[in-house]
């Protein structure tokens, strides 16, 4: 019922985007200048981190501009410390906050005031709320760029571009695109800052060493633990490697279940390090592998090995875009879904990939996961 109740307020959202577009911002041309942005992407981390592209693009075609995004408080820290991103906004919409509350409404009614006195210039909404809207529907800014009335045009022509990284890059349909890769540029400060971090804990820098996340907010996304602890044991006795568990404090359980299990030492990192200090980490590490997650697009984005396990999601829309990538999936004929039970079988397609198929992910050469645009 919440999973309905949920689609049929997002097919509103669309419509009702798309009609404001077409009323008041659809006419206007953007002019060669702009003074000031602000980039509205209210969704979780792996999601986020898809839209990277649009920051660097922006910053080309308006360098002077100061550009502002607006994201849930989860995402506060990573952003404040992206280069392209002068101010960071936060509002924790519904339908995305997951282990926060989201913003009270006495916050939303401030937030919303706050909005319509800045002017900003442009606004690029791809992915807002109804606050967010009412905004726009208020005309407080000049120019308007939004996905939502693109949903609806592919929805009637069938021509959506597969994955979410081509559809965010779709709304800048009239900005040059230079950038089409999510790219995180990792400071040497955050290095050396990883460097003692991992030293500290006996780490070895020179050795091999493998970032693992065996978590997930969706339980059908999780490969099993007992796939997790043989394949922490093979990296170890395969690659002479170090197994850095990562992941977010509510999963410190879970990691502590599977290192249990274990037959050699391993660390648990969850709920240790920002996502900031794991960018540091994550460059540090030979390879990452983990289920369809915030921390595997992290890891492709600073550009490490990573093997993304994907079970009821579609790689060819939601997985990694990096130059060393794969991701496994055993069910193609398996529709995408976001239920809390398999209607097949237990477990969920995620079960289908096993850990000879990780081992030889990360054996051959890596390739991005296809993707068609």
């Amino acid at each position: 019922m919440m999973l309905w109740r949920r689609s049929l307020s997002e097919y509103c959202l669309f419509l009702a985007s798309s009609l404001i577009q077409h009323l008041f911002y659809s006419k206007k041309q953007l002019p060669d200048k702009l003074e000031s942005i602000l980039l509205i992407k209210l969704d979780h981390i792996g999601d986020v981190l898809l839209s990277l592209p649009i920051l660097a693009n922006l910053r080309a075609a308006f360098p002077e501009a100061h550009i502002t995004m607006m994201a849930g408080t989860w995402m506060r820290e990573l952003l404040e410390s992206h280069p392209h991103i002068d101010e960071v906004l936060c509002y924790n919409a519904p339908f995305f906050a997951r282990s926060v509350p989201s913003t009270p409404l006495r916050m939303r009614w401030m937030l919303l005031r706050a909005l319509r006195s800045r002017h900003e210039e442009l606004i690029v909404d791809l992915r807002g709320s109804w606050l967010t809207l009412l905004a726009a529907a208020t005309r407080c800014a000049r120019y308007r760029l939004d996905r939502a009335s693109r949903n609806v045009s592919w929805g009637f022509h069938r021509n959506a571009p597969e994955h979410e990284l081509d559809r965010n890059l779709e709304v800048l349909a009239s900005i040059p695109k230079p950038h089409c890769v999510p790219d995180w540029p990792v400071q040497t400060d955050q290095i050396f800052s990883a460097w003692n971090f991992l030293s500290s804990r006996g780490v070895v820098l020179k050795r091999p060493i493998f970032a693992i996340h065996p978590g997930s907010p969706v339980a059908l996304k999780c490969w099993p633990p007992d796939r997790f602890i043989e394949l922490a044991d093979a990296l170890i006795a395969r690659y002479d490697a170090q197994v850095l568990f990562v992941g977010a404090s509510g999963e410190s359980d879970l990691i502590d279940r599977i290192q249990v299990a274990m037959h050699h030492d391993s660390w648990n990192l969850a709920g240790q390090t920002t996502l900031t200090e794991l960018l540091g980490i994550l460059k540090n590490c030979t390879g990452f592998i983990g289920n369809d997650s915030g921390p595997m697009h992290l890891a492709a984005a600073v550009g490490i090995p990573t093997v993304g396990i994907f079970g009821p999601s579609s790689p060819g829309r939601f997985g990694p875009i990096g130059p060393h990538v794969r991701c496994l999936r055993h069910k193609p004929d398996c529709p995408p879904c976001m239920a809390d039970r398999c209607k097949f079988h237990d477990g969920g397609c995620v079960g289908e990939v096993s850990v000879e198929d990780v081992l030889k992910a990360l054996d051959d050469p890596m390739v991005p996961c296809e993707r068609s645009g």
